[in-house]
């Protein structure tokens, strides 16, 4: 069964991501399938499409995620579970609109990946004491929000993403804008 559908942004396409592991592309207007990602071996829990149309994130629960060519069906970047330090670093990836970052975060960090070769950007942002639920990049791509689980949502420019290391738990953030005051957990934040 399908997990997540998303259309192409030109709307001629919807992408559909299946507990059996290949997402399906099918035709909005005549309801075939064009192509299917089959490179997978585990379920998927979503796949998107980048802002252009020419690239295509899944991501699988078990823990890796995949960049893939829409033009030749390729894989051009797998994001493994665990970093070379060990880190769990693949929970709610997001592509950056011009398809060159990749934001994710594991439980309690969040950091950028260059989809050129998977390396880190700028520093991590971690979160003591809570965990990411949501990230999302704006359509410009020049602001970054992480919903936290603790009933916040934390919004940085892109350019001081990463910068500041604390020193203790206790060390706020002065690049980050914190919206406070919601009376349940947050699940998601869109940028109007």
């Amino acid at each position: 069964f399908g997990l997540s559908a998303s259309f192409s942004n030109d709307n001629s396409k919807i992408i559909v991501a299946y507990n059996t592991g290949n997402p399906l592309i099918w035709s909005r207007y005549n309801g075939q399938i064009i192509d299917i990602l089959s490179d997978n071996k585990h379920p998927i829990r979503f796949a998107k499409y980048s802002y252009d149309d020419k690239k295509i994130l899944t991501n699988s629960p078990f823990g890796y995620s995949k960049l893939w060519d829409t033009e030749s069906g390729d894989t051009l970047l797998t994001i493994l579970k665990e970093d070379k330090y060990g880190r769990d670093r693949n929970t709610a990836p997001q592509l950056s609109p011009n398809g060159k970052f990749i934001l994710s975060s594991n439980l309690n960090e969040i950091f950028l990946l260059d989809v050129t070769n998977g390396e880190y950007v700028n520093g991590m942002v971690e979160a003591i004491g809570t965990r990411f639920t949501s990230l999302e990049f704006s359509a410009d791509g020049n602001k970054i929000a992480a919903i936290h689980a603790n009933y916040a949502v934390k919004v940085w420019d892109f350019n001081n993403f990463g910068k500041f290391e604390p020193k203790d738990m206790w060390d706020k953030d002065p690049y980050a804008i914190e919206l406070k005051g919601h009376k349940a957990m947050v699940n998601s934040a869109k940028f109007s």
